[in-house]
């Protein structure tokens, strides 16, 4: 489930960082500690920790989850590529570079108006957000599906980087349960926003940030329209 070498270092002179185009400056490189089967590791843990706890009512029980999930991720990592390593998963950057900003702005609009788009008009079916659902679990889910499950993925060697967010995405939309295709196309939707801002700023927490504004535009559809 990891790689046996560190691909951590900056690349050396005259070789373009994987990812970045030529004649640009290196990109800070995605941390590739973790393998792909890492992802298989995360689905196999989720739907058998769901099969224990079906006829249990656990306050926060996905929560729970992820911050155990995370722990051992922060082990494994921490054993192969130390501290740094676990930094470099968990936060990455903790703003975007400076000449991300103006897109990332634009990733923040995106996300509003794609939550305006899709899920405003199906309001009776968006849950009502509570402090969990508008802070925690936002902040929880980016650090697994995007800081690590994403990361993983995108240290395949052939894989183009659009596919790897797709999947990314639709793995977040089926851990969280899919009822009907809007919800399935509002699941998708912000998963793969998060995931192409991960991509662009290397920052989760800014990733954080876009799943708050979502669920936020959740809050004020649930308002309006009295879900």
């Amino acid at each position: 489930m990891t790689h046996q070498t560190k691909e951590f270092a900056p690349p050396t002179r005259g070789t373009a960082a994987a990812g970045s185009a030529p004649g640009r400056s290196p990109e800070r490189p995605f941390p590739r500690t973790l393998s792909a089967t890492w992802v298989v590791f995360y689905l196999v843990l989720f739907w058998l920790y769901l099969y224990l706890v079906r006829f249990y009512d656990i306050p926060n029980r996905f929560l729970i989850f992820d911050g155990l999930f995370l722990l051992a991720t922060a082990v494994v990592v921490g054993r192969h590529g130390g501290a740094q390593e676990v930094y470099a998963y968990f936060v990455g950057r903790l703003l975007p570079a400076r000449r991300a900003w103006t897109t990332a702005f634009l990733l923040l609009v995106v996300t509003g108006l794609a939550f305006y788009a899709i899920g405003w008009g199906q309001a009776a079916e968006v849950e009502r957000p509570d402090l969990n659902r508008l802070v925690l679990a936002p902040v929880s889910e980016e650090v697994v599906f995007r800081g690590v499950l994403l990361a993983a993925l995108l240290c395949h060697p052939t894989a183009p980087r659009w596919a790897m967010i797709l999947l990314s995405a639709l793995l977040f939309a089926s851990c969280h349960g899919v009822e009907d295709g809007w919800r399935l196309l509002r699941l998708t939707t912000g998963g793969v926003i998060c995931g192409y801002a991960y991509v662009l700023t290397r920052s989760v927490p800014f990733c954080a940030l876009c799943h708050v504004f979502w669920n936020a535009m959740a809050c004020c559809a649930v308002m309006q329209h009295g879900a």
